[in-house]
């Protein structure tokens, strides 16, 4: 609305109703008055919509949509927002005036944005739904090929930027390994594949070193694996690791069918099985005491030798009728057959296997005593041990009746049992170790 062409009307109005009343004398206030109301009615129009334009001038400038894209432009007081911006000591993330979220990667490091914030994550974990775990610094930027250290324990974060869990990591040529809570092991023993790891107080994993612990000394190799039932040779001496991994000391052990001794410092040396100790199935203190279906001085042979090899070779102080009397349930209902000899050794903790005729010279030859279902008319057990010559010496149970001192092995051998009983096992041949 133009004011001024208002006022001038106004006014011309007002110049007209003055020389009216100057020339008649009469009184036109009223009309005066009415003029002016117009003119206050007129003003205020326009006061009401100058107002309104403003207002609205004033809504289109601070009106702002209910979003985070927008939340932070004001205080940043910047027309064109990009790259990240710090707000109330939190760092956010802009590409074209959009606010970005999640995990982002910027000038070659990878940031982590709150979903529903857009506030950077520092000092954060994010476990994600495939079970990874990625670890975000004070800095902001994700671990990558890193270390973490916390609650006193150590992970790493590979190139990928995930938590190593159950997983090994080889650097500075040393081998570490992370369990399943991604914590790297230390001062830990680890066992797979069926052997046994050890990780140092470095995390390092023992290869090619000695561990003490225990009162005990173990060995682990160039694999890392624990040494197990395995000699160790070094410095012009050879070792050995019982099944326990433990270096055997101050004992005397069969191996491989060959008896060692070792030190107090674990150095073996190789040591000759005494021989056999004789008995007789004919004992008076066992001979008519029943053994499966007849008396022993019949039937007893095959205890019978087990004891003598027990006793002689390895010491254990046992009778004939001490061993029959392992097992109550037999394979056949006359003596005992080959798996009966084997059921009876191992009650001991002792093996017996079975050899092919091949075998049993080098057996022999190696100290390890054997025991052999031979036919003599009856089927009937013997004792070999050692060899010279082609020769073994044998210890026959029966009084001696049929074998006494040493006989040729091959002809032994040519005289192995008949009896399909005394084949069950494998063979009739039997090293006693």
């Amino acid at each position: 609305m133009d004011y001024d062409s208002v006022n001038a009307d106004v006014n011309e109005t007002i110049s007209i109703q003055q020389t009216s009343t100057a020339r008649d004398g009469s009184n036109n206030t009223g009309i005066v008055e009415t003029a002016s109301n117009e003119q206050s009615s007129e003003t205020s129009e326009a006061s009401k919509a100058e107002t309104s334009e403003a207002s609205k001038a004033d809504s289109k400038s601070t009106d702002k949509p209910n979003s985070n894209n927008d939340k932070h432009l004001d205080s940043l007081n910047e027309t064109t927002i990009s790259g990240m911006k710090t707000d109330n000591n939190e760092t956010y993330y802009y590409k074209n005036k959009q606010l970005q979220k999640g995990s982002q990667l910027i000038d070659g490091h990878t940031y982590y944005f709150d979903t529903e914030t857009g506030v950077m994550k520092k000092d954060y974990f994010e476990f994600t739904t495939d079970n990874k775990v990625y670890y975000y610094g004070l800095d902001g930027i994700r671990y990558t090929d890193q270390f973490y250290v916390n609650w006193g324990k150590t992970y790493y974060f590979g190139n990928d930027g995930a938590r190593y869990t159950n997983q090994f990591y080889g650097n500075w040529g040393k081998t570490y390994y992370f369990g399943n809570d991604g914590a790297r092991y230390t001062n830990q023993f680890y066992v797979k594949w069926g052997k046994t790891y050890y990780f140092g107080n470095d995390g390092a994993r023992y290869t090619n070193q000695f561990y003490g612990n225990w009162g005990n000394t173990y060995y682990f190799g160039d694999d890392g694996a624990r040494y197990t039932n395995q000699f160790y040779s070094n410095w012009g001496n050879k070792y050995y690791f019982d099944g326990d991994g433990i270096l055997t000391k101050n004992k005397i052990f069969m191996v491989n069918n060959i008896k060692y001794a070792s030190n107090d410092k674990g150095i073996l040396s190789v040591q000759s099985l005494n021989k056999p100790y004789y008995y007789s199935q004919f004992n008076p203190e066992w001979s008519q005491t029943w053994f499966n279906d007849h008396i022993f001085a019949m039937d007893g042979c095959v205890p019978t030798s087990i004891a003598m090899v027990l006793k002689g070779s390895y010491n254990i102080n046992v009778n004939p009728r001490q061993v029959a009397n392992t097992i109550n349930t037999f394979h056949d209902n006359v003596g005992a057959t080959g798996i009966d000899l084997q059921r009876m050794v191992s009650a001991y903790g002792y093996n017996a296997k079975s050899l092919a005729s091949t075998q049993a010279k080098n057996a022999l030859i190696q100290g390890t005593p054997l025991i052999v279902l031979v036919n003599v008319g009856i089927g009937h057990a013997v004792v070999l041990n050692g060899y010279s010559n082609g020769a073994t010496e044998v210890f026959d149970p029966y009084d001696k009746k049929f074998y006494n001192g040493w006989y040729s092995l091959e002809g032994i051998l040519n005289r192995l049992s008949n009896d399909s009983h005394d084949w069950d096992a494998g063979t009739p041949v039997f090293a006693i170790s």
